[in-house]
C-alpha cells in the first residue's frame, strides 16, 4: 500500500509540474506576434495617419506598426522587418522583394517586448503604376523564432 501511494504521489507531482510548464508559456508569453496597429502615415516625424491613396506615382510611402510577443533572451529582443510591394497586377516590383528595413536588437529588461517600426517604401525608378498596390511588411522574432505577414493596399491615381 506505501509503494502504491508513493507512486500516485509522484504521477501527481510530474502531472503538476508538466501543467505548470505547459500553463507558463501562456500565462507569461505569446503563442505569436500580435498585432496592435497598423497605419499609412504622412511621415516619420509626425506620424499623423493618412489614407492610403497617393497623386505623385513618386512618393514615398510611410507606414507605421506596433507589435507586441517578441521573447527576449537575458532581456534583449531580436528582430527583423522586411518590405515586399507589388503592383495592381500581383507583380514584384524590381528592388523591392522582401527588402530589409530593420535588423536589430534591442534591451527591453524583462521577458517579453512590443517594437515600433516606421518601414518606408521608396517608388521604383518608374514609379509606381497607377491603380491599387500592396505592401507586405513580414516581421521576425528571432528569439522566439517567430513571425507576423501584414499585407495592406494603397491606391496610386
Amino acid at each position: 500500500m506505501e509503494n502504491k501511494t508513493k507512486k500516485s504521489m509522484v504521477f501527481g507531482a510530474v502531472i503538476l509540474l508538466i501543467s505548470g510548464l505547459a500553463l507558463s508559456g501562456c500565462l507569461n508569453g505569446y503563442d505569436e506576434l500580435e498585432l496592435n496597429e497598423f497605419k499609412f502615415v504622412e511621415d516619420h516625424d509626425s506620424l499623423e495617419e493618412r489614407e492610403p491613396v497617393y497623386d505623385d506615382v513618386n512618393e514615398t510611402v510611410f507606414m507605421y506598426l506596433e507589435v507586441e510577443g517578441f521573447e527576449a533572451d537575458d532581456a534583449v529582443i531580436e528582430w527583423s522587418v522586411y518590405v515586399t510591394a507589388r503592383d495592381p497586377d500581383g507583380d514584384v516590383y524590381e528592388g523591392l522583394e522582401r527588402n530589409e528595413i530593420t535588423n536589430t536588437s534591442e534591451d527591453i529588461g524583462g521577458d517579453w517586448g512590443i517594437i515600433e517600426s516606421g518601414p518606408e517604401l521608396t517608388p521604383p525608378e518608374e514609379g509606381w503604376e497607377k491603380g491599387e498596390n500592396e505592401v507586405e511588411v513580414e516581421v521576425l522574432d528571432h528569439v522566439g523564432e517567430k513571425d507576423l505577414i501584414v499585407e495592406e493596399t494603397f491606391e496610386v491615381e
